[in-house]
């Protein structure tokens, strides 16, 4: 195994909002708009999905913006940030080091209001 470091600067177990389960096959945590989210380890940076919803990813993104990401020491290691504002400061092919920010925290993920969809270009307005 090697070092990892936490996604955001004062991230703490207690932000986990939703946990792995057979349903949700990710971890999500709370944080502020905008806050820069990190490389967890060195990577490369596979992939950067911006808007849509891509057949090939392994979770189901629809209609927002993620980042994934491979560690170069062992490339059994990948990560996903999802949710993300479409201002990315790494781009795809890019070698990232661990702490080096790769994303933003957004709310671009699948998000309904009063029962209706509401559209990613309204959610990844500033607040």
């Amino acid at each position: 195994m090697f070092n990892i470091c936490k996604p955001t600067k004062n991230a703490k177990l207690s932000d986990i909002t939703q946990g792995f389960h057979k349903d949700h096959q990710a971890i999500d945590i709370a944080g502020r708009y905008g806050e820069f989210l990190v490389a967890p380890f060195n990577a490369q940076v596979e992939n950067i999905v911006e808007g849509v919803r891509l057949e090939t990813e392994p979770f189901e993104l629809k209609r927002g913006y993620g980042i994934r990401l491979k560690s170069v020491e062992d490339p059994a290691y990948s990560i996903s940030y999802w949710h993300c504002l479409p201002h990315f400061p790494a781009d795809k092919g890019q070698t990232v080091f661990m702490g080096q920010p790769v994303a933003q925290m957004g709310n671009s993920g699948w998000v309904e209001s009063n029962g209706k969809y509401v559209e990613v270009d309204v959610r990844t307005l500033p607040p």
